[in-house]
C-alpha cells in the first residue's frame, strides 16, 4: 500500500514541476504481486523531479528478489536525475537480505538511530 502524495500544480504546461522531497510508505508486500503497481507509483513520484525520494519500509513486512531488483532500478534512475533516493525504516530483516545481497553500501539507508537524534558510527 502507498500513501498517496499530491503532486504540485504548474502554471504553465511548459513548466517543469519540482519538489524537494517525496516519502512513498510501503506497507505489507514488495514481491512479485505487488512491484508492479509500486514501480509505477515510485516512477510517478520520480516524475516530479524532487530533490529527494525516502522509501520508507517500516510497515513493510516482506520483500524480495522482485522488490529489491526495483529498489535498484529506482535508485539508477534517482542518480540519473541527480536526486537522492533513501531508504527509511529498514527492519533488521532487511539489513540482513541487504547485506547477503552486496547492497547495504549502495543504498543510503536512514538508520533508526540517526533519526532518532543519536550518533551513528
Amino acid at each position: 500500500m502507498i500513501e498517496p502524495y499530491e503532486p504540485k500544480s504548474c502554471d504553465s504546461a511548459d513548466e517543469l514541476c519540482c519538489c524537494q522531497a517525496i516519502e512513498i510508505h510501503v506497507q505489507g508486500e514488495l514481491d512479485l504481486s505487488t512491484v508492479p503497481r509500486m514501480r509505477e507509483r515510485l516512477h510517478e513520484a520520480l516524475s516530479l523531479q524532487p530533490e529527494r525520494l525516502v522509501v520508507d519500509l517500516s510497515e513493510c513486512t516482506f520483500f524480495d528478489a522482485m522488490g529489491i531488483n526495483m529498489l535498484l532500478e529506482l535508485h539508477r534512475r534517482a542518480w540519473r536525475q541527480n536526486a537522492a533516493f533513501t531508504l527509511r525504516g529498514c527492519s533488521d530483516r532487511h539489513y540482513r537480505l541487504l547485506a547477503l545481497m552486496g547492497l547495504r553500501n549502495v543504498f543510503d539507508i536512514e538508520s533508526r538511530r540517526a533519526r532518532s537524534g543519536f550518533s551513528v558510527s
